[in-house]
């Protein structure tokens, strides 16, 4: 996978091992991470296990209290939404005074993917539809914003603006920001897409046979 925003860019290979990208040249990272979620400077993973961590001063931190998920989306500077193991979504909360102590609340939310962008979250439902996910009280209506596709992976860029990737490797991006989305419009006319990561207005891709694409 692949993760990007405010310049740091972080990958993932198929061994978990993961690279940055600095000076123009990729870096290894100590550690090994299935997954890694990057928000400028706010860069956290979770290890094979789901156990979240925390990247500090070219370290793997874990966090505490330990806690294992499927995936994380951090939206702010000291919020998060994190999905847990049975795709129960947690709003989560931490501080720069303490940086791996992590706090949360559920409202029996349960969706396997959420994405944030600086003003949005979105979800992809258990029926494969996109949901806009309320950070306030970690709830969502539920209302489909799909308009007849079914996604399987999704990011929000700073704007609103959501982009989607569909079971067959369609990437869409979405006509609208936020809950007045009317509909969608496909990017780049293929069906090689598995993973996207956006960073401002630039798309970083993954197709389907690993080969990392990049966008603008």
């Amino acid at each position: 996978m692949v993760d990007a925003d405010g310049g740091q860019i972080f990958t993932i290979k198929t061994d978990n091992s993961v690279h940055r990208w600095c000076n123009f040249k990729w870096l290894p990272v100590e550690g090994t991470i299935k997954y890694v979620n990057v928000n400028g400077s706010v860069i956290f993973g979770l290890r094979a296990d789901g156990t979240i961590m925390r990247y500090l001063g070219g370290t793997w931190i874990t966090a505490s209290p330990v806690f294992q998920c499927n995936s994380i989306s951090v939206k702010t500077k000291d919020m998060m939404i994190i999905v847990g193991l049975d795709n129960t979504v947690y709003c989560g909360t931490f501080s720069e005074a303490h940086p791996t102590n992590i706090g949360g609340t559920s409202q029996s939310l349960l969706l396997p993917l959420v994405a944030c962008g600086l003003h949005d979250c979105w979800g992809i439902s258990q029926t494969d539809t996109l949901v806009y996910v309320d950070t306030n009280t970690c709830t969502s209506s539920g209302v489909s914003y799909s308009f007849g596709h079914t996604f399987k992976t999704l990011d929000v860029g700073d704007d609103g603006t959501v982009y989607a990737i569909t079971h067959v490797g369609e990437l869409y991006k979405s006509v609208g920001v936020g809950t007045s989305i009317t509909s969608w419009q496909q990017l780049l006319n293929s069906k090689q897409f598995n993973h996207i990561s956006v960073n401002g207005d630039k798309l970083w891709l993954i197709t389907q046979n690993g080969k990392l694409m990049f966008c603008e």
